[in-house]
């Protein structure tokens, strides 16, 4: 069963829980935003409390793909700040993970996810899959190719728009891009 459509959700009105679903990330609050009760796949908001941190190596079960909406996170010294992106695969390892000033997130995950103690990638990580650190505004961390004017498809006349592709995976050839849109862009699809 895919997740049902969801369009234009008012996010604020969502009610945040603690923890990850599937149990994961205690200390952290989450809003569901879409999922698939069948596969556990499922687009959320994270808030990073001030100060968290996990200090104990570890990696998820499933992939997860974030971009960071305010405040900043840490993960293995990177430091992600507003507007910054990572696709991190199953069984990515995180040595260490933190947040200073805490943090809002913008996350999805492949599947429920959980965290597995180790010191080790497991072995199902894919670093063909990895995407460790965008920074959106600069560009300089994004490939040249990332970068374009409009994706062409035959179902819209992407005139006026501005691309930014973020991750395409390397084997069902799926994307993750950003959009910029001029102020009263219109297409006669719409």
């Amino acid at each position: 069963m895919a997740r049902p459509h969801v369009e234009f959700v008012q996010s604020q009105v969502l009610p945040f829980k603690k923890g990850l679903y599937g149990g994961s990330r205690p200390e952290v609050d989450m809003r569901i935003l879409s999922i698939d009760e069948e596969h556990g796949d499922a687009s959320t908001m994270i808030r990073w409390p001030k100060g968290w941190k996990r200090l104990e190596p570890e990696y998820l079960d499933c992939d997860e793909e974030f971009l960071v909406l305010e405040g900043s996170i840490e993960i293995n010294n990177n430091i992600y700040k507003k507007h910054d992106y990572a696709h991190l695969p199953k069984g990515y390892l995180r040595n260490t993970q933190s947040s200073k000033t805490g943090a809002v997130t913008i996350s999805f995950f492949s599947s429920e996810p959980h965290s597995i103690a180790s010191d080790k990638p497991s072995n199902g990580f894919d670093n063909k899959r990895l995407v460790e650190h965008i920074e959106t505004r600069t560009h300089e961390t994004m490939p040249h190719e990332s970068v374009g004017e409009s994706f062409d498809t035959p179902d819209w006349d992407p005139t006026g728009t501005f691309h930014k592709l973020l991750y395409q995976d390397p084997y069902s050839g799926e994307r993750t891009w950003m959009i910029g849109m001029a102020p009263h862009w219109q297409t006669d699809l719409c």
